[in-house]
């Protein structure tokens, strides 16, 4: 057929069946163009096979950079994710120390917190931490809580963050360090203008210094505290520490029940976080 069909094309011959002659190109125009569809396939297929490698390794970068992420830069990759809501407890207005909980809906539907321990009156941010948990998990955060008696209510995300910033700002000015963890849970901070916060917290007692010690702070880590406090202040450390001791004893003479002045009220809840702050 192919030799008859390349016959008919012969110059001398294309008079003699001219059907014949069309015949056979249409033939090898048919050819060539299966040729040029089969190549053209084929390149298209190797370009989506090179586009899904791509892709795969990209994703694989993707998550060996987060797997080697330091907790600071995950917290502050997901810093501009929505707030979820932010709370602080009643004790921090009422005895100077308490929670303030910041929390970011991420886009994985896990939630990502902050929770600082803040002495107002003194040593600024105690104790913090952030972590991603699920919404159940804060949930039962919020419930314990409440369990306890800390009474967390809503503020607005601008006051949150000020009130640790100021608490922190006012410890530093004392040379009160905040704790070591304050650096990748202020993180979650992101784009939030402080500046803006409305419901403002008085810092220091009557807008000075008043320490309390706390159930962990030995009486050589109250001496070191009072020691800081009395360098701008006529009194000795021991003056100050025995003056504390002695307004204690009063206050607790006042309450009638040495038993309610406990600080374990105030143990910060690090269960779960060393375990879920890793994961992202």
């Amino acid at each position: 057929m192919v030799v008859d069909l390349f016959q008919a094309l012969q110059p001398d011959k294309l008079w003699h069946n001219p059907q014949r002659a069309i015949d056979a190109l249409e033939y090898f125009s048919l050819k060539k163009s299966r040729r040029n569809l089969m190549a053209t396939s084929e390149t298209r297929r190797r370009k989506q096979l090179e586009k899904k490698k791509k892709k795969r390794d990209s994703k694989r970068h993707e998550m060996t950079l987060k797997r080697n992420m330091s907790l600071a830069e995950k917290v502050l990759l997901r810093s501009k994710a929505p707030i979820m809501e932010c709370l602080m407890t009643d004790s921090l207005i009422d005895s100077g120390l308490g929670y303030v909980v910041i929390a970011r809906r991420c886009s994985a539907g896990e939630v990502l917190i902050s929770n600082f321990l803040v002495d107002r009156y003194c040593l600024g941010v105690k104790n913090c931490f952030a972590t991603f948990i699920s919404p159940g998990k804060y949930a039962e955060m919020v419930e314990g809580m409440k369990d306890r008696g800390l009474g967390p209510r809503r503020i607005d995300a601008a006051s949150a963050c000020r009130l640790v910033q100021d608490a922190v700002e006012f410890a530093a000015s004392f040379d009160f360090k905040p704790h070591a963890d304050y650096r990748s849970a202020k993180c979650i901070f992101g784009d939030i203008d402080a500046s803006a916060g409305q419901q403002l917290v008085e810092m220091g007692r009557d807008g000075k210094p008043f320490y309390i010690s706390g159930l962990f702070e030995s009486e050589s880590d109250s001496f070191e505290i009072l020691s800081k406090l009395s360098r701008g202040s006529n009194e000795s450390a021991s003056e100050q520490l025995t003056r504390i001791s002695n307004s204690a004893d009063s206050l607790d003479d006042d309450d009638g029940n040495d038993d309610n002045d406990d600080d374990s009220e105030y143990e910060f809840d690090v269960e779960d976080s060393d375990g879920e702050s890793e994961k992202a």
